[in-house]
């Protein structure tokens, strides 16, 4: 092999050893430290931050709200009472509630996935990785860096976002008495009245005393609603007999089938538009019946993680948060719009709260080095490990005893390691990509890549080395000294070509 191809081999060894590229990520610093984030990032690049983990407490809540009138439940219970002790109760056989019902279930624990301003990290323009790496840089909406793309659904609606600037008025109707009702004066249940007072004036201090969802029926307003409600009765009681008696003359004076069907269906419906009436009755003294409204919901208070390699403990109150507008609520049942606002107020009362506790694992060793001369200059990413998070329930502020306690391992970010990828390349160019979990930020998928120098073009060269050799072998056995000179010279000439078209292949 002649002195130019082994210059030109030379040449091709250096060329492909010092050909890569470089991604370099370097950490974002201020005057005072790392632990704070500037509010200038001097420079030009791409900046980042590593992922922090938080946590979201999800709390499910269902509320059940009574439809019977608020007297149903225990009307027979005091009237009893009232005969057994001549209207002197002394037990709470006459106390009333129409609350609402709150049922809490046990919480659970989740983490996200945000940005962590004290962990920024810049890829500088002037660095190698811009000129042949293919680094696309995805983020997700909260922030934080990922190479694929996401999206989420939520089959429920969100029905509140700050409930703090929103007024939420609740206030029971009293009974309203409407042109034409029973009620009015002069009306027919005023003339069955044998009170001193009329029907319709019982109606409206029943309406003023369940105005306030509780309190305690008297003995003498209950025996006024008796009264009121005896004549009703007695007419309910009046069709059912005549009922009973068109059967009894049926059987003794052989009445027509027909007939008998006719008459039997007409007292039916008087016998039920007896029981409508009554109903209707009722319900202006509290006395109807219906079935209980029920609507469930859930509650999503938001945790902050801790501090790098630090423990943590923080107290939520589900009032504050909810009644505060910094927890969303969900509507997981279809009437949840309807009822929202008696659940904000019933949780208004609600003096449960919550701490969550969480600590870095034992064996974490936190290195005092310098993080460029350990880590290199690679991209940098967290490696999140699993440490125990506790969250505890006390029904109020005094308790000493939880009613509900929970531990789980968790993967927490800042309680890992940080890493980096290879920085260097070697080759025509390469390529980096990453694809993060997003309630953890580590890393899900890796790909790197380099591309190769052209194999055709490397093949080419080599060849044509060892084609030189072989005529110059046989060239010596029949040489001619002319000829031999002008065929050198040409393919010199073809060699000089040869190369300079591979570098122009390797500046592309």
């Amino acid at each position: 092999m002649n002195r130019v191809a082994l210059v030109f081999l030379g040449f091709l060894i250096f060329t492909l050893s010092g050909c890569g590229v470089t991604l370099g990520a370097q950490r974002v610093s201020n005057d005072t430290g790392t632990t704070t984030t500037p509010d200038k990032i001097p420079g030009e690049g791409i900046v980042y931050a590593l992922p922090k983990t938080d946590f979201e407490l999800v709390q499910a809540i269902s509320i059940s709200i009574p439809t019977s009138g608020a007297l149903q439940g225990m009307f027979e219970k005091c009237s009893r009472a009232c005969t057994a002790t001549q209207g002197a109760v002394s037990d709470d056989s006459c106390n009333f509630s129409k609350q609402s019902k709150l049922d809490i279930a046990s919480p659970q624990i989740r983490t996200i996935a945000v940005p962590d301003p004290t962990r920024l990290y810049q890829i500088s323009p002037e660095a190698e990785i811009f000129q042949s790496l293919d680094f696309k840089f995805d983020i997700l909406q909260n922030g934080i860096l990922d190479k694929a793309d996401t999206s989420s659904s939520n089959n429920t609606y969100e029905l509140i976002s700050n409930i703090a600037t929103s007024a939420v008025k609740i206030g029971l109707a009293s009974a309203k008495v409407a042109a034409g009702s029973p009620f009015t004066k002069g009306s027919l249940l005023s003339k069955h009245s044998t009170t001193a007072r009329s029907c319709y004036q019982v109606s409206n201090d029943v309406a003023n005393l369940v105005q306030n969802e509780s309190g305690t029926l008297s003995c003498g307003l209950a025996k006024e609603i008796q009264v009121c409600l005896n004549q009703y009765d007695r007419d309910i009681s009046k069709e059912q007999a005549a009922f009973e008696q068109i059967f009894n003359n049926a059987i003794t004076n052989k009445v027509n089938p027909q007939l008998l069907s006719l008459l039997s269906e007409e007292r039916r419906q008087r016998i039920q538009n007896a029981i409508t009436k009554r109903n209707e009755v009722a319900t202006l003294y509290e006395l109807n019946e219906g079935k209980p409204k029920s609507a469930s919901y859930q509650v999503v208070i938001s945790i902050s993680g801790p501090e790098e390699h630090k423990a943590e403990k923080q107290l939520k109150k589900l009032a504050d948060e909810v009644t505060g507008g910094t927890a969303k609520i969900f509507a997981t049942s279809e009437n949840g719009s309807e009822l929202f606002p008696r659940m904000v107020t019933a949780i208004k009362d609600e003096k449960r709260q919550y701490i969550l506790e969480v600590s870095p694992p034992s064996y974490l060793k936190i290195s005092k080095e310098d993080e460029n001369l350990v880590l290199g200059h690679g991209y940098r990413y967290r490696v999140p490990v699993a440490a125990p998070v506790n969250i505890k329930v006390f029904p109020d502020d005094q308790g000493s005893n939880p009613i509900f306690s929970h531990t789980e391992m968790l993967q927490i970010a800042q309680y890992g390691s940080i890493a980096s990828l290879p920085s260097k390349f070697k080759g025509k160019g390469g390529r980096v990509a990453v694809k993060h979990w997003a309630d953890t930020g580590g890393l899900q998928t890796v790909e790197i890549g380099a591309e190769p120098i052209p194999t055709s073009a490397v093949k080419d060269v080599l060849d044509e080395g060892s084609n030189q050799y072989i005529a110059r072998r046989e060239k010596a056995e029949t040489s001619d000294p002319e000829l031999e000179s002008l065929t050198r010279q040409q393919k010199i000439l073809t060699l000089r070509k040869q190369i300079e078209e591979l570098q122009d292949s390797l500046k592309k």
